[in-house]
């Protein structure tokens, strides 16, 4: 998967953190379906540590279990000792991640249309 299919899939998921109703925890995890898809996009090489720290802040606790069953995974079980003053830190996170990738995606856009308009290049 590329870039801007993590750009696509990322648009919608920004409004709902940012906008959304609730407070940053909540929204958090209202969106944990699609964070979690999200984080998971393979994106280049330079975007691997911020997208892995993100996450690491996302799953911090240990999920409980009883009986061999997940009772509360570590998602959730992190928003639920997470100050909100955090979740709107890892918020912010995303969407730096969310942009930094755009902007990667723009000039790397923008490179290959240079490339294609040189003169003497044909098609």
């Amino acid at each position: 998967m590329s870039s801007r299919y993590f750009i696509e899939k990322c648009s919608n998921l920004i409004y709902n953190l940012l906008v959304g109703e609730g407070n940053a925890k909540q929204r958090l995890k209202k969106c944990e379906i699609d964070l979690m898809f999200v984080m998971h996009i393979d994106l280049p090489n330079e975007f691997e540590k911020q997208r892995i720290q993100i996450l690491k802040r996302l799953c911090r606790h240990e999920p409980i279990i009883s009986d061999g069953k997940v009772k509360i995974d570590s998602f959730t079980q992190t928003i639920l000792h997470m100050r909100n003053s955090t979740a709107s830190k890892i918020i912010a996170d995303i969407y730096n991640l969310f942009q930094n990738v755009k902007s990667y995606q723009e000039m790397k856009t923008s490179v290959q249309q240079a490339h294609l308009r040189k003169p003497g290049r044909t098609m």
